[in-house]
């Protein structure tokens, strides 16, 4: 075997604490301060997370709060907990707990140099759970489902396909009104004669959202169009497939697509909604101008 075969894969400390879930081991490359003889401290970096908080983005940095101490003499695995807290709101914080074992020997790929080590971590728990996060547009039309979706977007993390695909079928069957009324309240700006209208109020009074969407018989407005395409012919053709019919990959596929086209649907409905609010603020501006004159 030559030494690249025999070499260790190692990921960063970012990577170990954003990308990599609970109950994966890692061999993970770390920073050391030493403090004391036999005592190091793990340079902890600056995170970028997702959050799920009304005053935050969907993306913020992180700082870490407490330190990562090692000692060289441990000879076992040991549970550590370190918490990092948001730039931008101190109350949203990242809590791990982390299973740390012994640093690797230079023969096994390790450490070369005293201020640097390769342990094995793994993630024994995260809280916030691990994720992409749901984002403030998914969260618009989650409403009492907010924790259905969140359970969605872990599974979905984790690569739990059948569950994930579960969870956003329901999410949508459950909020198909609010969805449907979501649409109305855009295709009024854009298009206030628009048939759609119509067959979408009487779309809501549907059991069932494929059912609904077939009732539906005239074409959304462009601006609602997503690769020319209707999202909600494009979220029938997803939750109209049958979950045995599936591998647990494709549910997983199906499950991002699900998630990809429901956000671009708001965000579309959102944009329509910001469009409008600036034209009609020009035109109040405008308007006060005209009547100074």
């Amino acid at each position: 075997m030559t030494n690249e075969e025999n070499k260790i894969r190692l990921v960063t400390m970012t990577e170990f604490l954003v990308d990599v879930p609970p109950g994966l081991r890692q061999n993970v490359a770390v920073s050391l301060k030493n403090l004391a003889s036999g005592f190091s401290e793990v340079d902890l970096p600056k995170i970028k997370l997702p959050v799920d908080h009304e005053h935050c983005n969907d993306t913020e940095f992180f700082l870490p709060i407490n330190k990562l101490g090692i000692f060289s003499s441990d000879s076992e695995p040991t549970t550590k907990m370190i918490s990092f807290r948001c730039v931008s709101w101190s109350s949203v914080q990242k809590h791990y707990v982390i299973l740390v074992e012994p640093a690797l020997s230079v023969e096994d790929g390790g450490s070369v140099s005293p201020m640097a080590a390769a342990h094995p971590m793994t993630k024994v728990g995260e809280l916030p759970s691990f994720g992409p996060g749901i984002g403030k547009r998914l969260q618009k039309i989650a409403g009492d489902d907010l924790n259905l979706l969140r359970k969605a977007d872990r599974c979905q993390a984790l690569g739990l396909g059948i569950a994930a695909f579960a969870y956003y079928r329901r999410v949508v069957e459950d909020r198909r009104v609010k969805l449907f009324n979501m649409l109305i309240q855009a295709i009024k700006v854009v298009s206030p004669s628009d048939d759609v209208i119509s067959e979408l109020e009487a779309a809501k009074s549907g059991q069932r959202f494929a059912a609904s969407v077939d009732t539906i018989k005239s074409s959304l407005p462009d601006s609602l169009l997503i690769n020319g395409q209707s999202p909600l012919k494009l979220l029938h053709g997803a939750l109209s497939v049958g979950l045995h019919e599936l591998s647990d990959d494709e549910c997983l596929e199906l499950a991002s697509d699900i998630r990809s086209v429901l956000t671009e649907l708001i965000e579309r409905v959102d944009q329509i909604a910001t469009n409008n609010t600036e034209v009609k603020k020009a035109a109040q501006n405008l308007s006060k101008l005209m009547r100074r004159t």
